[in-house]
């Protein structure tokens, strides 16, 4: 899961919704939720997160092709 902002965000705005985000990420309730659908918390920076997003979205995009998957 991941939250993404406009590019031209101010940074200012962007560092204070990173850390609520990662102080919420550490909320017993949040941590309770994720435990019940299997799921295990992995907070990472807006930078690594971009990355991640860039080279799963590359991923897809490959296996699209290769199986010739065309949108209707």
């Amino acid at each position: 899961m991941g939250l993404v902002t406009p590019k031209n965000l101010d940074p200012k705005i962007a560092a204070r919704l990173s850390a609520a985000f990662q102080k919420a990420s550490n909320d017993p309730a949040y941590l309770n939720q994720l435990q019940l659908f299997d799921m295990q918390p992995n907070w990472t920076s807006g930078e690594a997160y971009a990355a991640y997003a860039r080279a799963q979205y590359a991923r897809e995009a490959a296996m699209l092709t290769e199986i010739g998957f065309k949108p209707e």
